[in-house]
């Protein structure tokens, strides 16, 4: 959670990067916004990274063409 709920969602994803790769190989990650899973996936390269197609921001990012799509997690 961020210490202050005014405070940027990607700086704040991006400061945590440092923290989670001291925890050990990060081999997936997951997120709803193109943004953060763009920081996301440079900052962790080895990493399966998947874009959760859900509810977002209106902003115009876009995922990276190396990330993953997906809906949900739902099997139809």
């Amino acid at each position: 959670m961020k210490p202050d709920p005014k405070m940027d969602d990607l700086q704040f994803k991006r400061d945590a990067f440092a923290q989670i790769e001291h925890l050990g190989e990060v081999v997936g990650v997951f997120e709803n916004e193109p943004a953060n899973i763009n920081a996301m996936a440079d900052a962790f390269p080895g990493a399966v990274a998947v874009f959760v197609d859900t509810i977002h921001s209106p902003k115009p990012d876009v995922p990276a063409e190396r990330v993953e799509w997906v809906r949900d997690f739902r099997i139809n």
